[in-house]
């Protein structure tokens, strides 16, 4: 029997075999199963022993043969089981740093207008300047991982998604736009029709950021959720 495994089933319907020996027989014939199954080779001189130990050890054989092949496929899922769960855990560690990346978050402070007042050849001058997001700088990925942690759903980048948050974040901060998934996420009518019309597209409308961004602090707390709001 392997080393790690330290018992053995013994079937109840044994009764009948035993029963039909006298008691130093039945020791004898106990004494034989507990040295097989601790690998110990059993000496068997009389014919009648033998003849009752050979069905009980093939019993005992199968059985084993059983518990390497379970203890083989759990093994297995254990592996897959910890890859699985590393990988989770990856994908909420980004959905919870989602800036939609480190990067985001500069972008948003640096995408806020600026007001320049001087004059141009004496003459006055008021406007606003505002930056163009460089696409290559937004993790589109990310912002899907933290749109789908959020309303937890498996939405993935369209061009769409790009244009939209390439759009949106000329005007809105990441926290403006975390802050709008979430309040949406919560929003009795989205939880009415089960989500379905909650979709990256849908809440990258400038209309729709307005309304959930500026969802009243008491509609948040009868719904029993505060986002989180660190940069």
């Amino acid at each position: 029997m392997a080393d790690e495994k330290k018992s053995f089933i013994l079937y109840a319907d044994l009764i009948h075999t035993v029963s039909l020996m006298p008691n130093d027989k039945a020791g004898m014939f106990f004494k034989t199963i507990l040295d097989y199954v601790n690998d110990i080779e059993p000496v068997i001189e009389e014919l009648a022993l033998a003849l009752a130990f050979e069905p009980v050890k093939r019993q005992i054989e199968r059985d084993s043969a059983k518990w390497e092949k379970t203890k083989g496929v759990r093994s297995v899922s254990g592996k897959l089981g910890g890859i699985k769960s590393g990988e989770v855990r990856r994908r909420k560690r980004e959905a919870e740093a989602y800036e939609p990346n480190a990067s985001l978050t500069k972008q948003a402070e640096v995408n806020e207008p600026v007001n320049v007042n001087g004059t141009v050849n004496g003459i006055p001058n008021s406007k606003v300047i505002t930056p163009v997001v460089p696409t290559a700088s937004i993790d589109f990925e990310k912002f899907i991982d933290g749109f789908n942690a959020i309303a937890k759903r498996k939405f993935k980048v369209t061009d769409t998604v790009k244009t939209s948050l390439k759009a949106r974040l000329k005007k809105y901060t990441r926290k403006e736009i975390v802050a709008a998934i979430a309040n949406a996420h919560k929003d009795k009518y989205h939880i009415d029709t089960k989500f379905k019309y909650l979709t990256p597209e849908f809440i990258l409308r400038e209309s729709k950021l307005e309304k959930f961004i500026n969802q009243p602090e008491e509609t948040k707390a009868t719904q029993g959720y505060t986002p989180q709001m660190t940069n």
